[in-house]
């Protein structure tokens, strides 16, 4: 069985990298993976360094005959493609047209309506379509021109044993910001970026209460998101989010600050194993991979009310607060600052769901089962 993952973004983020990780799951797994990004993309070079098969991609609209082509050149019989973007997945029908390939979609973003003759015609070359919550599951039935039996519920995968608790990184990252062992840090680790509410969040550090502001340290783990590369291969940022970075770079030059701004690291479960508490400030979140990976590292998580995170912290895993507000974060850091053993029994629970439902040993074989399914499909008509 060989898989083609189809992800012609350049930036780098949970999407990018959430892709990359499947392929590696996959090839463990037996699946011969290909991997088509637009070259120079942080994802080509990842993947052409780890080794993957390549199809290279140029960066366009929906309807690239370059990448079209390029894609149904690669299809043989037991080939199966699997787009990543809404872009990628017009890319995908496209080129699987006329052939018997069959074609998975991951819905990584919130749902919109698609329900129009355009993408009737798109989304009937759709095998097979994919997300890891159950709200933008019923979502997707009722804005997609698709038959209820072709959309999934897989969970995003986290390999509990890399996302573990570090005694030795906690104590090495909290010297670093000197954070006195009995205090409490809170962390927030995404890119900086409006939508991702990073300035909420560094706000709410100066909305507690003065008793309370020497011993709650405010920790932003990010950069800003990327939108292309320049010509000498660095990396170009939005207008919004370098902004963004400016401003907080200022808020933490403050003598008085208690926030602390840290550029974004591989080491995860080390930054994460130095938090005390972990929060999700954004607008809106599909499904956030940094939640699993706080839960798994035992961590209380408080998160916005919105799309896939109230389906993460649901009964009882977390602290749901309003979206857009830096008093709520602030109250919910307040409460749980004072409530060590609500933070206990938060980090509990979130663990023992986050590993019983996205470890890879449970998860990949659902992948398996679901590509056999629509490869066979494909190959009897």
């Amino acid at each position: 069985m060989r898989a083609i993952h189809v992800n012609t973004s350049t930036a780098w983020g949970g999407l990018e990298q959430y892709t990359l990780y499947l392929a590696q799951v996959f090839r463990e797994a037996g699946v011969r993976v290909t991997i088509m990004a637009v070259e120079g993309s942080q994802l080509y070079i990842s993947a052409q360094a780890q080794g993957f098969a390549m199809i290279r991609a140029s960066s366009g609209n929906h309807l690239n005959p370059t990448n079209i082509w390029r894609l149904r050149r690669a299809l043989d019989r037991n080939t199966i493609v699997h787009s990543h973007t809404r872009i990628d997945v017009w890319v995908s029908s496209l080129a699987c047209f006329g052939t018997n390939a069959p074609h998975v979609h991951s819905v990584h973003m919130v749902p919109s309506n698609k329900r129009d003759p355009l993408h009737a015609f798109i989304y009937g070359r759709v095998d097979a379509i994919v997300n890891t919550s159950e709200t933008h599951v019923h979502s997707i039935v009722r804005l997609f021109p698709v038959e209820r039996s072709a959309v999934h519920l897989i969970r995003h995968m986290r390999d509990p044993k890399t996302f573990t608790f570090n005694p030795t990184a906690r104590a090495s990252y909290r010297a670093s910001w000197k954070v006195a062992d009995n205090d409490i840090v809170v962390g927030y680790l995404a890119r900086i970026d409006p939508l991702k509410g990073t300035k909420e969040f560094a706000q709410a550090a100066h909305l507690l209460p003065q008793s309370e502001y020497k011993n709650i340290t405010f920790v932003v783990v990010g950069d800003p998101t990327i939108s292309r590369n320049g010509t000498n291969g660095l990396p170009l940022y939005e207008h919004s989010s370098q902004s963004l970075h400016e401003e907080l770079l200022s808020m933490a030059n403050d003598e008085e600050s208690q926030l602390i701004v840290c550029p974004f690291t591989t080491d995860v479960a080390g930054v994460m194993s130095a938090f005390d508490i972990f929060v999700l400030s954004s607008y809106g979140e599909m499904y956030a991979l940094t939640v699993i990976e706080a839960m798994m590292i035992g961590l209380p998580v408080i998160g916005t009310n919105l799309d896939g995170t109230q389906d993460q912290l649901a009964d009882g895993r977390g602290l749901l607060i309003d979206s857009r507000s830096s008093q709520a974060i602030a109250d919910a850091v307040n409460d749980l600052a004072h409530d060590p053993q609500n933070r206990t029994t938060l980090g509990k629970r979130g663990r023992e769901w986050a590993v019983n439902e996205c470890d890879p040993v449970h998860v990949a074989p659902q992948w398996l089962s679901l590509y056999s399914s629509v490869l066979q499909k494909r190959q009897s008509q």
